[in-house]
């Protein structure tokens, strides 16, 4: 029984320290590519997060723009050593919309009542600055 548990161990190290050979399976030329690809992903999710937080209420638009970045993802080559940064991507992706979903459910009635208020403003006294 030792020695099962102790070749698990051995093997789980081996592992972390020379990875399971996926690496190899990618060419430089394709852990450059993917590399860009991730960086590219990652910055298309934040920026279009950030646009549906400041500008809510465009679900459909977000539907879109998730499904597009989903198809980009799913297309990108062998990442090899690059595999963990991908999957962390996905995971991040994951948490951003849960969050992007929440944050429509609770501030978005906020976020329209005082459009409502202020739009009673610009309606009365004129334009209100933006």
């Amino acid at each position: 029984m030792a020695v099962v548990v102790i070749g698990t161990s051995t093997r789980s190290v081996v592992m972390e320290l020379y990875g399971n050979g996926d690496e190899r399976e990618a060419s430089s030329a394709e852990l450059v590519s993917c590399a860009h690809e991730l960086r590219m992903l990652e910055r298309s999710l934040l920026d279009h997060a950030a646009q549906d937080v400041r500008w809510p209420g465009h679900a459909s638009d977000t539907q879109k723009w998730i499904a597009s970045w989903d198809k980009q993802y799913a297309s990108l080559g062998p990442c090899g050593s690059l595999d963990t940064a991908r999957k962390t991507l996905f995971r991040l992706r994951e948490r951003t919309v849960a969050l992007l979903h929440a944050h429509l459910r609770q501030n978005l009635p906020l976020t329209e009542s005082i459009d409502r208020m202020i739009n009673q403003i610009d309606t009365r006294f004129g334009s209100v600055a933006r």
